[in-house]
């Protein structure tokens, strides 16, 4: 059924770019424009007034015909009133049982001060707002998957998957970097191990520095992981690229180990420090 709704947008650039700003609108201005709504006033929110003058409305009354209006909704009423004092009681509890155990948080926090700890930022919170949260993301990554699979499946009907990831590699790139993640590190996958493989090696390839190796063969082994990804920095000094290329390369890296294996060489271990302190130093001068 989706090929029906693609025939025609695959075939040129053009019409595959206009299906990933679909995907990754955001609400701006320009999205707005060229997306417009669906029905008449969609995103128009019902007045108050409005909503005063519904629930004042007289209701009518007929006893004989067993009509009651809304005489019969007070135990209804009654018994939400209950609810809310119960949940204030209870949320008043669980308050006071953290307050009494105040201290022991204190001293645990003092005790894990050599753990990782992350601070999201205001403009990384705004930037997963702008795109909807979590739920518009596990859309989107829907959407990404089905091209996928049809691309795939009907090449000739909607485009080969390579030139699809060539559009994905455009739009996905530039990304807010907890975006980005989301979409090269899911929680939960969305696309099999072999094309999240294929999309990620597509995706550094214009991230990851000059000098690091070509490699465009699609079935990468560890000797190839060490030799051409792990232990190289961004082509730039920016911090998000920096991360961007770290994402990749330990996505690449955990897709290996899950569904190859990994050996347990010294030669692992060097490339990832490697890389780690290339890209420290890389980005040390954002």
């Amino acid at each position: 059924m989706i090929i029906q709704y693609l025939k025609g947008l695959g075939d040129t650039r053009t019409g595959r770019r206009r299906i990933m700003r679909a995907i990754f609108a955001d609400g701006g201005t320009k999205s707005l424009s060229e997306f417009k709504e669906v029905f008449a006033n969609e995103t128009k929110e019902r007045k108050k007034k409005e909503e005063d003058q519904r629930m004042t409305r007289p209701m009518k009354v007929d006893i004989d015909q067993g009509i009651f209006g809304d005489y019969l909704d007070q135990d209804d009423d009654d018994d939400s009133v209950n609810k809310d004092v119960d949940q204030r009681t209870r949320s008043s509890t669980r308050l006071s049982l953290l307050g009494r155990r105040g201290s022991d948080v204190s001293l645990a926090s003092e005790t894990d001060l050599d753990r990782p700890t992350v601070k999201m930022e205001t403009s990384d919170a705004n930037d997963s707002e702008s795109f909807g949260g979590a739920e518009s993301m596990a859309l989107r990554q829907r959407f990404l998957s089905l091209l996928a699979k049809a691309s795939s499946a009907f090449p000739a009907e909607f485009c080969d998957l390579e030139d699809l990831f060539d559009v994905y590699t455009e739009f996905i790139r530039p990304l807010p970097l907890p975006i980005f993640s989301t979409l090269v590190s899911p929680s939960t996958p969305y696309l099999d191990h072999h094309t999240h493989a294929s999309l990620t090696q597509m995706l550094l390839r214009p991230l990851i520095a000059s000098s690091a190796p070509k490699y465009d063969i699609n079935a990468l082994r560890q000797a190839d992981l060490e030799a051409c990804y792990l232990p190289y920095a961004a082509n730039s000094t920016g911090v998000a690229d920096n991360a961007k290329v770290g994402l990749c390369v330990e996505a690449l890296l955990r897709m290996l180990h899950r569904y190859v294996g990994l050996e347990p060489v010294a030669s692992l271990g060097t490339a990832i420090e490697t890389g780690i302190a290339a890209r420290k130093k890389k980005a040390s001068f954002d």
